[in-house]
């Protein structure tokens, strides 16, 4: 059974060949739960980043394991969009409002940055 992660690598890399990107980098998806970039931008304390860690491994867990591929179009990203806010609830338990704000701040930008590949 091949990962979600390895699907998307799989229609990136044909992807980045039909479009004539010249390189990987350039198509590679935004990783909200990528925990590294939140350390970065964020400067999570130890306890922090545990916790953050584990949230971010457990979604990626129930993503995969949902059966998403299975799904029509709208429902997946309805199942996405829910697994997100769940998440999204959980780590602003953990951010002090400095660093929620900024994560804020960063969602807003990313979002508009995908909104605006489409029009």
């Amino acid at each position: 059974m091949t990962s979600v992660k390895s699907r998307l690598t799989q229609f990136i890399i044909i992807f980045s060949f039909m479009s004539g990107c010249s390189s990987m980098k350039e198509l590679e998806p935004v990783s909200y739960n990528d925990t590294e970039q939140m350390i970065q931008y964020l400067n999570l304390t130890e306890q922090q980043i545990q916790s953050i860690s584990t949230i971010n491994k457990r979604y990626d867990e129930r993503l995969e394991s949902s059966g998403i591929q299975s799904m029509r179009i709208l429902k997946k990203l309805q199942h996405k969009k829910a697994l997100q806010q769940e998440r999204n609830r959980e780590l602003k338990q953990l951010l002090s409002p400095q660093q929620l704000a900024l994560f804020q701040q960063k969602n807003r930008r990313e979002k508009a940055k995908k909104a605006a590949r489409y029009m």
